[in-house]
């Protein structure tokens, strides 16, 4: 662990320098720990992504975050990759057709597992991957994280698409969600994106999870900064998965109702405001993001401050 002193060390070298630029950071120090050096490292390297965001979104705009896939036809917001890209479950049976439809719309969640259920011994793979996928929602819909992971298990080690691979990792995320354990929660979402740059809900589950690491006690320098840039990342790619730029203003209000009260979450929603066309209320989160609470890690509130000051200077 690195020591106290370490860190104080730390926070007053970022607070010597006015603007950070990738390539100034040295570790003078021969006697650090590998530890330190090794943190040190991670704060450089989020300290250079964070810089490179904000030069991207200067020189393209909104362009920089648009999403890295578009496929004609495609529903990125379905659950399932069945619904997302439904070319992949072409030529079903009628009776599997039939099962996943009305499973699909029944209520009642022992009438769905019945319907699925046979669904796991079909001869054809990817139908048994999306009954498990199907099975391990309706038990998160329960609340029955344990019914959840075993149902998912019944879906693994077949070789499936990427699109279809991401719902078991997005899955693997929710049932982190249902346990508390955010850092999983993020590294599954974010596996799940990986595989399937067009999925909507893994983008959209992050977001409250970001919110509260972002809020969390254990929060260092490095972790910080990637969070905030991945939140503003992420709220500034969903509208244009969406083809709907009125969405900016729904994701605005949806961080202020999963409590936008840092300088990092008060920035990521000025802006979406900002995107939303409403420069003016924009300006006062932004401006409220000054007075927040210093609740993060000392060099990393500086750089939430900077960035929002540079913003309200040029609005």
């Amino acid at each position: 662990m690195v020591s106290a002193a370490w860190f104080a060390g730390l926070a007053l070298f970022f607070g010597l320098i006015a603007v950070y630029r990738p390539g100034t950071v040295c570790v003078h120090d021969a006697a650090a720990s590998a530890a330190g050096v090794e943190q040190l490292a991670e704060v450089q390297a989020e300290l250079a992504a964070w810089e490179e965001l904000w030069d991207e979104l200067e020189a393209e705009g909104l362009d920089s975050l648009a999403p890295e896939v578009r496929i004609a036809g495609a529903r990125y917001a379905g659950d399932t990759c069945g619904m997302r890209y439904r070319r992949l479950y072409r030529g079903l049976d009628g009776e599997t057709r039939e099962r996943f439809v009305i499973a699909a719309f029944a209520n009642d969640p022992e009438t769905k597992r019945e319907l699925l259920r046979p669904l796991l011994n079909a001869t054809d793979h990817q139908i048994r991957a999306r009954a498990a996928t199907e099975l391990t929602r309706v038990a998160l819909r329960q609340g029955d994280a344990a019914a959840a992971e075993s149902a998912l298990r019944q879906g693994q080690g077949l070789d499936l698409p990427d699109s279809c691979e991401a719902d078991r990792r997005y899955l693997e995320g929710r049932i982190a969600v249902h346990r508390g354990q955010a850092a999983m929660a993020l590294e599954a979402f974010e596996a799940a994106n990986a595989l399937d740059p067009g999925f909507w809900n893994a983008y959209r589950d992050r977001l409250p999870v970001l919110v509260r690491a972002l809020h969390g006690a254990d929060l260092n320098v490095s972790t910080c900064l990637r969070h905030a840039r991945t939140l503003i990342e992420i709220l500034g790619l969903l509208p244009q998965l969406a083809d709907d730029t009125r969405q900016f203003a729904k994701l605005a209000l949806s961080l202020e109702r999963l409590g936008a009260r840092s300088s990092a979450t008060l920035l990521a929603s000025g802006l979406t405001w900002r995107w939303a066309g409403q420069g003016a209320y924009g300006h006062d989160v932004l401006t409220r993001g000054l007075q927040a609470p210093e609740v993060l890690p000392a060099p990393c509130e500086r750089e939430m401050r900077a960035r929002i000051a540079i913003e309200l200077e040029g609005s």
